[in-house]
């Protein structure tokens, strides 16, 4: 079976996806470096509001706006206030250039109660200072610096993250179901100016902490 690797951002570089395949060729992609200012003004949350993915009408996210495309991936995310913890995240990392500049990218964006699966105390963890370096490692597992709509995503596919972790994907029920390391996309391709967001149910993880396998 043919396996396809996806690369997503790595490090402070944007790096273009590069496919690997029995049947392809590999292509190399020059990296553009952005060095990330830490956030100012950006203030730590206590903990995040108790919500069930059951309780959110995902279909009607981003339904009040005329075109998301007048918006870029992380301006249309800001906008959604579900979304506010990884927001909040991104903007702590200081990937924010880096996302930018990656044009076009494909955010997988874990909804405010995905980060419910967290353990006690992991996300006031990720978000204190000394540990930037495992939150950008967090940030980086959920964006791919191209666009990947839901109906491209397949089971044969792995994303490796920045720490060389492989992450899982896995399509079901014909593929009207796609699992990205254990997180459903529950809102797909939302379009953006400068890529799409998929809204998902969970933390993406990579495959020691997934339980994702085909059937």
């Amino acid at each position: 079976m043919k396996r396809t690797f996806l690369k997503p951002i790595t490090g402070m570089a944007i790096m273009a996806m590069t496919l690997f395949s029995c049947a392809s060729t590999d292509e190399g992609t020059d990296d553009a470096v952005v060095e990330g200012d830490p956030i100012e003004g950006v203030e730590l949350v206590d903990e995040v509001e108790e919500v069930s993915n059951d309780d959110i009408a995902y279909e009607d996210m981003f339904e009040d706006m005329d075109d998301t495309e007048q918006y870029d991936v992380l301006a249309l995310a800001k906008m959604e206030d579900n979304l506010s913890t990884f927001v909040k995240l991104v903007e702590l990392s200081g990937l924010e250039p880096s996302i930018k500049l990656a044009d076009p990218v494909t955010i997988l964006a874990p909804t405010n109660a995905a980060f419910e699966t967290l353990e006690a105390g992991k996300l006031d963890y990720l978000m204190a200072p000394e540990n930037r370096t495992e939150l950008m490692l967090f940030v980086q597992r959920h964006i791919l610096p191209t666009e990947v709509y839901s109906a491209a995503f397949n089971t044969t596919q792995i994303i490796e993250s920045a720490a060389e972790n492989e992450i899982p994907v896995e399509t079901r029920l014909d593929g009207t179901e796609v699992y990205i390391g254990g997180a459903l996309i529950l809102e797909p391709d939302v379009e953006a100016s400068n890529g799409i967001i998929h809204v998902v149910d969970n933390i993406v993880e990579p495959s020691e902490f997934t339980d994702v396998t085909a059937e």
